[in-house]
Formats: structure tokens, C-alpha cells, sequence
């Protein structure tokens, strides 16, 4: 409280005035009464301060879009690339096997008499993996096939590019992530100028 004549602070008590409390200023020795606030003053609140409305800009909205759909599609990519490197780390870990039970499967099918006709079945699940992931054989087991330096490895180093072979062993190459076959060769196929014996006795 100020004294409203001298505005000194040192104010004191100085007994009632119609029911209402009375100060003396000690600086100037005035004596007044506090005025009290109006009704409409003390019940009164502040106005809440207004925030301005930031306006969306359209460009700035095309670019976050346009950002998150190429996130979007950096994270497909990443994840189809890691399902890949997964596939072909499994099919390094399984590639003799891979690459020899389709001759197997051959083998037994030229030779009825052979006791391991039952086991046929047992390689569908390998089938169904490899047609899963999308990996494509070259060739099939037996097949004659002109012979490609880049999808065949020969058993003799004397192969000529278009010599006729036959495939001993399947290959597989993998396809890119769009689907479309590329010159990835996961492995040649084993290719020889002759058929193994056992397929020559089943065709004579």
C-alpha cells in the first residue's frame, strides 16, 4: 500500500471510519481511507490470452507426405533384403543337398525295383521351399542342354559354349526383388558330356 499523496510505503493503522479501516502515511503524516475495489474489479478475471491459428501450408504437408511414403518404402526394402540374406545364408548351409536330391529323386524314378521308391515324398517339402522362396532351378535332372559357361559347370575344362550336355546336378539362380530373373547365380548347374551310368542301364 502507497500513501496516495507522498506514495511513502510506511503506512500505518490509524483507527475506523464508518466501518472501514483508516491509515496515516508517517512520511507525510496524511490520513485517507483505502478505496475499495468495485464489485465488477474484484470478480473480474483476466482475458485468456489468444493464440494465433498457425494455417497449414499445402507445400510443406506434400513434402511430409511425399517423406513418409519414401520411409515407407525404404523399410519394404530393407526388409525384403533381410528376408533374402537370410534365404541365401540357409540355402549355402543346405546347398549339397539341395542341389542333389532332385537327382535322387531321378534316380529312383528310372529304377522301380529300387527299394527307396517310398522316399520320393520325403523331398516335396525341399520342392515347396524352393518354389516358396522363389528360387529358380536350372534345368532338371538329366536334361540335355546346350552348355552355358555362366548357368553350368562342367566336369571337364574341354567344354565348348553350345556343346550339348547333360545336366547331372540342378543350379539354381535367384530372381531380383521385383520379380524379374537376373544373372545371379546362387550355383551352376553340374554338367557333363554323359549321363551317369545308372540312367544309361534305365534307358536301354
Amino acid at each position: 500500500m502507497k500513501c496516495p499523496t507522498c506514495a511513502a510505503t510506511e503506512i500505518i493503522k490509524n483507527g475506523w471510519y464508518r466501518d472501514r479501516q483508516r491509515y496515516r502515511c508517517k512520511t507525510c503524516g496524511y490520513r485517507f481511507i483505502e478505496s475499495p475495489l468495485k464489485k465488477s474489479q474484484k470478480n473480474s478475471k483476466p482475458a485468456p490470452k489468444t493464440v494465433p491459428k498457425e494455417t497449414a501450408d499445402p507445400d510443406q504437408i506434400a513434402a511430409l507426405t511425399q517423406e513418409c511414403l519414401r520411409l515407407r518404402q525404404e523399410l519394404e526394402t530393407q526388409s525384403d533384403r533381410l528376408q533374402r540374406d537370410h534365404q541365401q545364408n540357409t540355402f549355402r548351409l543346405l546347398q549339397s543337398l539341395l542341389t542333389q536330391y532332385r537327382s535322387v529323386q531321378q534316380m529312383i524314378r528310372s529304377n522301380p525295383n529300387l527299394p527307396a521308391q517310398n522316399l520320393i515324398a520325403l523331398f516335396t517339402p525341399l520342392d515347396n521351399l524352393m518354389q516358396n522362396w522363389g528360387y529358380i532351378p536350372i534345368g532338371e535332372p538329366w536334361q540335355q542342354v546346350p552348355f552355358n559357361p555362366q548357368h553350368h559347370q562342367g566336369d571337364r575344362p574341354d567344354l565348348t559354349p553350345g556343346e550339348p550336355v547333360y545336366i547331372r546336378f540342378i543350379g539354381y539362380q535367384v530372381p531380383d526383388l521385383s520379380g524379374n530373373v537376373v544373372e545371379q547365380i546362387l550355383v551352376p548347374a553340374k554338367v557333363s558330356r554323359t549321363l551317369p551310368a545308372i540312367a544309361t542301364g534305365a534307358s536301354s
